[in-house]
């Protein structure tokens, strides 16, 4: 009896799952629109930490691609963050997000999050530098360019790029 009852307890997710499965398996032979097969399988599973992350990834390309109006993707970024606070393409992806809108405070905790889980990440590093320029701290950036330049790790003309947008 035991064995039934949890049987019936966990079929409902265990078909969700399938379900799920079945949806992201469409996403490679696809005729539609990739976030439609997404929604979909987010409607099975909306637990989905892969689903939503792709969805986030591939709402902005598709409204672009259509001519449709930007995608705002923080929201679509913190669905992923909710499930997954230690996803750090979520944290990244919302950074970048955040800068692109001007909310510059809350770009760098973003990206400063996304710093805690891989200090070295030279990409979050260059981010977070070129946001302190563009908010008028050349100290605060020079701390990250320093950071990279210690690894080896900054990118070929980054810092005369830096000072060209801080003089602008």
């Amino acid at each position: 009896n035991a064995v039934l009852v949890l049987l019936a307890l966990l079929a409902p997710r265990a078909w969700a799952i399938v379900r799920h499965g079945q949806e992201l398996a469409r996403l490679p032979e696809r005729a539609e629109p990739a976030t439609g097969v997404l929604l979909r399988a987010l409607e099975a599973c909306p637990d989905s930490v892969l689903a939503r992350a792709l969805y986030a990834r591939l709402a902005p390309l598709e409204a672009e691609a259509a001519g449709a109006p930007r995608v705002d993707t923080v929201p679509l970024w913190r669905a992923v963050l909710e499930l997954r606070p230690h996803h750090f393409e979520a944290w990244v992806q919302t950074g970048n997000a955040f800068a692109r809108a001007g909310a510059l405070d809350e770009a760098r905790d973003a990206f400063e999050r996304a710093l805690e889980l891989d200090p070295g990440a030279p990409a979050v590093r260059a981010n977070l530098a070129r946001l302190e320029v563009e908010a008028g701290r050349p100290a605060a950036a020079l701390v990250h360019a320093e950071a990279l330049a210690e690894r080896e790790r900054l990118p070929e003309g980054w810092v005369v790029g830096a000072a060209a947008e801080a003089l602008r």
